[in-house]
């Protein structure tokens, strides 16, 4: 595993080359499942494929139904018998 702080560079490297609308959107869905889920694993890979919903704007990520959509992961990972943390595929 790698540390945080690697992951963190990473991202960054990663949305450098992003429009700047992109990247901001990406910074808040990021920000969006730290904060219902502060303790989350978070791995940065590019090239791995995630279920996904699509997010249009950054007032996106302050919604219900995006809300609604991570506290659904959040439950199904912990109930589920998986590691409680929840794996955060960016960008």
């Amino acid at each position: 595993m790698t540390d945080s702080f690697e992951d963190a560079v990473a991202f960054d490297r990663f949305l450098a080359a992003s429009t700047p609308e992109v990247a901001a959107i990406a910074r808040a869905l990021r920000q969006a499942v730290l904060d219902a889920l502060p303790a989350a694993i978070e791995r940065f890979d590019p090239g791995k494929r995630a279920r996904h919903v699509k997010v249009r704007s950054v007032a996106d990520t302050d919604t219900p139904w995006l809300s609604a959509v991570i506290a659904a992961q959040i439950d199904h990972r912990t109930t589920a018998g998986h590691n409680p943390h929840l794996e955060v595929p960016r960008a």
